[in-house]
C-alpha cells in the first residue's frame, strides 16, 4: 500500500511540473481538508484540477493540508478519498493572490473498498446546517460580478427572488413585502444595527454606501424566512456575513477605486513561526478626496471606513479572532440645490429643505473557540457596537417673504451595545447534533429627537432618554438525519426585554427530504419576534391635560409566524430549478390607538423613506400578511458563463386590528422578475474579457391619493383614507450592464470594470409630490443612466 501511495505521489508531482512548464502564469492554491465526522479519519485526499491533461494535482499530508500551483483562470477542483463523497469546488485563480480553501468531506454510507462515491455540492444551500429552506449562500465574487451590485452585498441580493427593488439611491433590503426595519445584520456573530454609511437614525438598516468591505468577506448566508433558532430579534431577514482569515503564509496587498471609495488593503502573517494572521483595509470617499485636491467643488458625500480582522491560533484546541470596524460619513445639502422638487406640508405649505447627516459606527468583537473534544465545541463572543448619528432637517417656507430656516426634524442618537454571546455545539454521532446558546445585550443610550408640529406643540421633543436597558435571549436546536434521505430539525428561541418585562418563546422546526439525488423537498417554520425601533419605546406624548406620557413604553414585541415550503431540482450539472412558497402572518404590530387611523409600523423605513418618523400612542393590535410563490432557474458559473432568472408573485397587506378592513402595504407591488447573466472570454497571455447584465421588472409601490379639491382649498394635503394604498406608481424597470477585463501578469493581477447603471436611462419613481396650488401630482425621479468605473489590482511581496 505504501509503495502504491509513493508511486501515486511521484506521478502527480511529475504531472504538475509538466503542466506548469506549459503555462507560466500560475498561482498557489492551498488549504485544509477535514472530515465532517471527526470519528472517521481522512487520509491522503487526492486534489486535482478537473479536466487537466496531464493531471494537475496533489495529495494532502498527514494533517490534511495541501498546496500546489494551478494555472490562472476559472478552475474546478475535485477532492476524492475512498469512503467519502467527492467534493467539487469552483475557484478563480489570479496571480498576486493565493487561493486558500477549507474543504469538508462527508463520509459515504457505501462500505466498499477502492470505490469513489460522487455527490455534487449544492451551491444553493446555506452554510448554516440548521437551515433547511428560506435561505441561500452567496460568494464574494458574486457581489463583484453581478451588474449593478457595485461590490455591495445588499445591492447584490436584489438579484434574488423575493427581494423587492424600491429606491436605487439606497440599499435598503425589502424582503417579501416586509419593512427593512425587520432586517438584521450579523458579522462574525456580532449583531450590528446598520452596516452602512449615512445612517439616518435608530431603526434604519440601509444607506447610500455600504460600510462592508467585500474584499474581506468569505461566503455568507442570506436568510429570507423561517430561519433556525440561533437567530432572533428580527422578522424580515438575516444577513449572516463572515469575514475571511488573512493569508498566514504570505503578505498580499490590493488597491481599488470605485463607487465605495479609494481603497488600500493588506493581509499576511505576524510570524513565519505561527499560523496567526491579519487582514486590514481602509477606504476613503473619492469625491471628498477630489475636493481636497482642488479638482471638485459642490455637494460632497464624505465617508471613510477601516476594517480589521486578526486571527490567533493559541494552540491546537483554542482559537481567538478579533474584528474591528470604524466608519464615518457625512453630507450637508439644500434640496433645491440638487434638483429635488419643492415639498408640501401641512405646516409650511411649499418649502425647501436643508439636510445634514453625520454618522459614525464603531464595531469591536472578540471570539474565542475551544474544542473540548472532536465532538464538542464552545464559542464565546464579546462585542461592542456604537452607533452615533445626528440628522437635523431644517425647512424654509417658499411662500412667506423673508422666511428663515426652521427646525423640522432633529435626531441625535448615541447608542452603545455591549454583548455577550456563548454557544456550545455537540455531535452525538455523525447523524445527530445539538446546539444551544445564550445572548445578553446591554444598551446604553442617549436619544434626543425633536420634531416640528402644526399644533400647539410647535417644536416638540419627541424623545429625551438617557439610560440603559437589557435584552436577554436563549436558544437550542437539535438536528437529526433520520435516514440518508430525511433530515429533521427543531428547537426554540426565547427573548426577554427587562425594562417593560416583555418576553417571547418561539418554536422553530424544519424538515428536508431527498427522494433522489437531484430532488429536494423542504419545509421550515416557526414563530419570530422583534423589538420595535428602540427609541420608539421612549416617545413622549402630551395627555389631554398637557402632561408628558410615555405611551409606547409597554409595547410588546412585534411577532410573525413563518411557513416556507420549497422544491429544488438539480436537473443538470450546475443547473437547478427551485419553486418556493411562503406565508407569513404578522401580529402584535404597533398601530395608532384609534380605529380610524391607518398607520402601521410595517411600512416604516421603506419606499423612499430616509428616516423613520416617530409615532406615539401605539398599541399592539395591528396585523399583516405576506404570502407568495417564487420560481428560480439558475446556472452556477461554469464553462465561462452563469444565468439566474427568477419570478415572484406575492401580496403584502395589513390591518389596524380594530376592524376587518385590509389594505395593501406600500410594498405590495404583486410581481417581480429578475434576470442576471454573464460571460467570460479567456484569451491568451493572461487576458480575460467579461460582460454581465442584470435586469429587473417589478410592480410599483403604492400610495394613498389626496382629495385634490379639498387640498387646494385648504392649501394642505388632505388624504383620502377610504382608499389607503389603492393607487400604484408606474412599474419599476432597470437594466444594468457591466463590461471589463482582467489581466493576469507575472506578479500581479489588475481588473477594470465599467458599470453602465440604468443603461436604458429609465428614471424610476422615488415618490410623488402633490402641488396644492396647481392640484397636480409631480413625480420625484431617481437617477437615470450613470456610468461607474471600478479598478482593482492584487499583488504579493
Amino acid at each position: 500500500m505504501l509503495n502504491k501511495r509513493l508511486w501515486l505521489s511521484i506521478l502527480v508531482s511529475l504531472s504538475v511540473m509538466a503542466a506548469i512548464a506549459q503555462n507560466d502564469l500560475t498561482e498557489t492554491v492551498r488549504g485544509e481538508v477535514i472530515s465532517a465526522d471527526p470519528t472517521v479519519e481522512l487520509f491522503q485526499v487526492s486534489v486535482y484540477v478537473e479536466g487537466s491533461d496531464p493531471v494537475i494535482g496533489t495529495i494532502t499530508d498527514e494533517d490534511g493540508h495541501f498546496a500546489f500551483s494551478v494555472p490562472v483562470g476559472r478552475q474546478r477542483l475535485r477532492f476524492s478519498c475512498v469512503g467519502f463523497f467527492s467534493e467539487e469546488t469552483d475557484i478563480l485563480v489570479n496571480t498576486g493572490k493565493e487561493v486558500v480553501l477549507n474543504v469538508v468531506m462527508v463520509p459515504s454510507t457505501i462500505e466498499l473498498q477502492d470505490v469513489e462515491v460522487v455527490a455534487r455540492h449544492d451551491k444553493s444551500q446555506p452554510i448554516n446546517k440548521l437551515s433547511v429552506t428560506g435561505a441561500r449562500t452567496f460568494s464574494t465574487e458574486e457581489t463583484f460580478r453581478f451588474a449593478g451590485s457595485l461590490g455591495d452585498p445588499a445591492r447584490m441580493v436584489r438579484s434574488f427572488a423575493g427581494v423587492i427593488p424600491v429606491n436605487d439611491s439606497r440599499n435598503d433590503i425589502i424582503i417579501r413585502g416586509n419593512s427593512p426595519i425587520g432586517v438584521q445584520w450579523v458579522l462574525d456573530g456580532v449583531e450590528i444595527p446598520n452596516l452602512n454609511h449615512f445612517n439616518t437614525g435608530v431603526g434604519m438598516t440601509g444607506g447610500q454606501v455600504t460600510m462592508l468591505n467585500t474584499n474581506l468577506l468569505s461566503n455568507s448566508d442570506f436568510h429570507m424566512s423561517a430561519w433556525p433558532a440561533p437567530y432572533g430579534n428580527a422578522m424580515a431577514g438575516i444577513f449572516d456575513l463572515k469575514m475571511r482569515k488573512g493569508n498566514n503564509q504570505k503578505h498580499e496587498f490590493w488597491g481599488q477605486m470605485g463607487f465605495n471609495g479609494f481603497e488600500l488593503g493588506s493581509e499576511g502573517y505576524f510570524s513565519k513561526k505561527s499560523t496567526s494572521s491579519y487582514l486590514v483595509s481602509y477606504r476613503y470617499s473619492i469625491p471628498d478626496l477630489m475636493e481636497k485636491m482642488g479638482f471638485y467643488s459642490g455637494i460632497t458625500p464624505k465617508y471613510q471606513d477601516l476594517s480589521v480582522k486578526l486571527d490567533f491560533d493559541v494552540n491546537k484546541n483554542n482559537h481567538l479572532s478579533v474584528i474591528g470596524i470604524f466608519g464615518s460619513s457625512g453630507i450637508d445639502f439644500v434640496a433645491s440645490e440638487v434638483g429635488i422638487v419643492e415639498f408640501d406640508d401641512d405646516l409650511l405649505g411649499k418649502f425647501d429643505q436643508r439636510i445634514k447627516i453625520d454618522a459614525k459606527t464603531y464595531v469591536l468583537g472578540a471570539t474565542h473557540t475551544v474544542d473540548f473534544t472532536p465532538k464538542t465545541k464552545l464559542t464565546t463572543l464579546l462585542s461592542f457596537v456604537r452607533s452615533d448619528t445626528h440628522m437635523p432637517v431644517d425647512t424654509m417656507s417658499l411662500r412667506q417673504p423673508n422666511a428663515e430656516w426652521k427646525t423640522l426634524w432633529d435626531e441625535q442618537a448615541l447608542e452603545d451595545k455591549y454583548s455577550l454571546y456563548s454557544k456550545i455545539g455537540h455531535r452525538f454521532s455523525y447523524t445527530s447534533s445539538i446546539e444551544g446558546g445564550v445572548k445578553y445585550d446591554l444598551y446604553n443610550v442617549n436619544y434626543l429627537e425633536k420634531e416640528s408640529f402644526s399644533d400647539e406643540r410647535g417644536v416638540f421633543t419627541n424623545v429625551d432618554k438617557k439610560g440603559a436597558f437589557s435584552l436577554w435571549r436563549a436558544y437550542a436546536q437539535y438536528r437529526q438525519n433520520v435516514t440518508s434521505k430525511l433530515l429533521l430539525t427543531g428547537g426554540f428561541h426565547g427573548m426577554y426585554l427587562d425594562f417593560n418585562q416583555t418576553y417571547a418563546v418561539e418554536p422553530r422546526l424544519g424538515a428536508r427530504y431527498r427522494p433522489a439525488e437531484k430532488h429536494t423537498f423542504a419545509f421550515a417554520g416557526g414563530l419570530y419576534s422583534q423589538m420595535i425601533p428602540r427609541s420608539f419605546y421612549f416617545i413622549r406624548t402630551l395627555s389631554p391635560l398637557g402632561d408628558i406620557e410615555y405611551s409606547n413604553k409597554k409595547l410588546g414585541f412585534m411577532k410573525s409566524t413563518h411557513g416556507d415550503l420549497s422544491y429544488d431540482w438539480g436537473f443538470a450539472p450546475d443547473w437547478h430549478f427551485k419553486a418556493e412558497a411562503y406565508y407569513q402572518w404578522l401580529y402584535n404590530i404597533p398601530v395608532k390607538n384609534d380605529p380610524d387611523e391607518t398607520y402601521t409600523i410595517l411600512q416604516a423605513g421603506g419606499a423612499g423613506d430616509n428616516v423613520i418618523m416617530r409615532e406615539g400612542n401605539l398599541v399592539n393590535k395591528g396585523t399583516g400578511k405576506n404570502y407568495g410563490v417564487e420560481l428560480t432557474i439558475e446556472k452556477f458559473m461554469s464553462n465561462n458563463y452563469y444565468l439566474l432568472f427568477n419570478s415572484t408573485f406575492y401580496r403584502s397587506t395589513y390591518t389596524n386590528g380594530f376592524n376587518k378592513k385590509e389594505w395593501s402595504t406600500v410594498f405590495d407591488g404583486k410581481y417581480l422578475f429578475n434576470l442576471a447573466s454573464g460571460y467570460e472570454l479567456p484569451l491568451k497571455k493572461g487576458w480575460t474579457l467579461f460582460a454581465d447584465v442584470k435586469s429587473s421588472l417589478a410592480g410599483g409601490t403604492r400610495y394613498t391619493p389626496v382629495f385634490e379639491e379639498e387640498s387646494k382649498q385648504q392649501r394642505k394635503l388632505v388624504y383620502d383614507n377610504s382608499r389607503v394604498n389603492e393607487l400604484q406608481v408606474r412599474h419599476y424597470f432597470r437594466t444594468d450592464l457591466r463590461i471589463g477585463y482582467r489581466k493576469n501578469r507575472k506578479k500581479f493581477t489588475d481588473e477594470l470594470a465599467i458599470d453602465f447603471q440604468n443603461v436604458t436611462n429609465r428614471k424610476n419613481i422615488f415618490g410623488l409630490s402633490f402641488d396644492v396650488d396647481k392640484g397636480t401630482y409631480t413625480e420625484i425621479l431617481l437617477q437615470g443612466f450613470m456610468p461607474m468605473v471600478t479598478y482593482r489590482v492584487n499583488f504579493a511581496l
